[in-house]
């Protein structure tokens, strides 16, 4: 399997770093548009959206790879179903929005007169996008990964280049009275500033969503309800673990904007939130590597060496991540002046905290093979419940008194927790012969040296990529065998 593990990993890998590099690209031109007050708003509508797309799509992409393969039951019984289960929650969604946007608003003490604009803007995004999954999932599970990327990588291209034009081409243009744009200047409003972004989303989301269209009329239109329980009662935790997955990952920028005074909230949650994004690198890999291997998990769980299999693919993942968040930390300087505007710079200090949690939160994703692949993903909801009671009360106890300080700190201790949990009891019910040992020892090592860097040498360039290198050359030194020989899965 070793062969088409690596083409499935690249080619989704691929992908995925167009997917998100465009979006990540965009931080750089709005953080030097826009001040981190304004840039604020941007933060905290992705952090919401989080929650909220989690909801729509209540879990059905997993539960879809799980019965999918599954011979037992109809396949396009199994597609049809699990699309209009989110079809239907997508026009509930929309209903109960509609029809409690003044409650909303209230909630969410809006500091911009569009703010209801937006809130509407933002669900039909949501919409676009949750009923775009299945069909996703489709691809995937068909192996069409030519397709599936052409289509995965429109919408963040549109994205990119609309909002380009929407926040800075047209506003430079009018400011400097070129004729072209005078047609414009009557329908242009200046005063919507940054959610001229969330235009954009829509029209990349909507465009997306109208291509995958011919997939979407293959679908019966058949609901199932035997199907749907099967698929609902194995996706309600899964649901529950990535609604307490999101709160780990971006409710702590909701709780800085209502846990700290108004006068410095705002300004907090742009700092954090545009500094946090530097972990994107480390998330690009670990949703490439994940949506390679997943289905790979289902599909051969049952076969002899699955478990030497998902060890290998285990202590690669760390090692890999190792290196890159290294990688990172020790390249701040140049990465700092790419990213973010000057004005951002204050909250650098947080990068590395961020980081290793990031690193934890992959290997834990990597655990949950165990409660996966056994059916029982009621762990998976538990341990997400243990991190978001960790990610809440230190966020809760702490922002009042130490700011954006307290999110990354309980950024890294939720996603370690998580991790420590899922070994211990996956170890009991599915035990699975990680390299433990070579992994901590990577783990320690890489965060030591992390630190050294940054903290000690002051992010010194030249220094910090001489331990990088060093480190480097201890894997090959100390682990010469290091290879994919260990994957041999057979596939029909």
């Amino acid at each position: 399997m070793s062969k088409n593990i690596l083409t499935q990993v690249f080619s989704y890998g691929i992908t995925t770093v167009l997917v998100r590099v465009f979006p990540f690209l965009l931080t750089f031109l709005l953080t030097r548009i826009y001040s981190p007050n304004q840039y604020s708003l941007f933060v905290e509508f992705y952090a919401f959206a989080g929650i909220f797309n989690a909801i729509i799509t209540h879990g059905m992409e997993t539960g879809f790879f799980k019965f999918i393969v599954d011979k037992k039951y109809n396949k396009q019984e199994v597609y049809s179903t699990a699309f209009i289960s989110i079809l239907i929650i997508s026009i509930l969604f929309l209903i109960l929005i509609l029809s409690y946007t003044d409650s909303f608003l209230a909630y969410f003490k809006p500091n911009n007169k569009y703010y209801e604009t937006f809130i509407i803007w933002f669900v039909f995004i949501l919409i676009f996008d949750a009923l775009s999954v299945i069909p996703f999932s489709n691809l995937r599970v068909e192996e069409k990964i030519f397709k599936f990327s052409v289509l995965k990588i429109i919408s963040p291209v549109l994205y990119f280049f609309i909002s380009i034009l929407l926040v800075y081409l047209i506003p430079l243009g009018i400011k400097n009275n070129l004729p072209l744009f005078n047609y414009i200047i009557p329908y242009y409003n200046n005063q919507i500033g940054i959610g001229y972004v969330f235009i954009a989303n829509l029209i990349s989301s909507f465009l997306t969503f109208i291509l995958l269209l011919p997939d979407i009329f293959k679908i019966s239109f058949k609901f199932s309800l035997f199907v749907w329980k099967k698929i609902f009662i194995y996706s309600l935790p899964i649901m529950i673990a990535g609604i307490g997955a999101i709160i780990n990952e971006t409710m702590d920028k909701i709780f800085l904007r209502y846990l700290l005074p108004n006068n410095i909230a705002e300004y907090q949650v742009g700092i954090y939130g545009a500094c946090y994004k530097i972990s994107t690198f480390m998330i690009l890999f670990k949703q490439a590597y994940l949506l390679g291997i997943e289905p790979y998990f289902f599909k051969n769980a049952a076969k002899e060496n699955a478990k030497q299999s998902y060890a290998s693919l285990m202590y690669f993942f760390v090692v890999i991540n190792c290196v890159m968040m290294l990688g990172l930390i020790t390249n701040i300087e140049i990465i700092k002046k790419i990213m973010l505007a000057k004005q951002y710079w204050v909250g650098l200090d947080i990068v590395p905290l961020v980081l290793f949690g990031t690193l934890f939160l992959g290997i834990y994703l990597n655990l949950s093979v165990w409660y996966k692949v056994t059916n029982k993903t009621y762990y998976g909801a538990l341990l997400t419940l243990v991190g978001v009671i960790i990610t809440i009360a230190i966020n809760f106890i702490y922002i009042p008194i130490y700011g954006y300080w307290a999110s990354a700190w309980a950024t890294l201790l939720s996603y370690f927790c998580m991790m420590v949990l899922s070994y211990i009891i996956g170890h009991k019910s599915y035990p699975i012969p990680y390299q433990l040992r070579k992994i901590i020892i990577h783990i320690i090592i890489s965060i030591v040296m992390s630190l050294i860097s940054f903290y000690l040498f002051n992010q010194n360039l030249m220094i910090g990529n001489l331990i990088l290198i060093m480190y480097i050359a201890l894997i090959f030194i100390f682990d010469k065998n290091i290879s994919l020989k260990n994957f041999k899965f057979n596939e029909n």
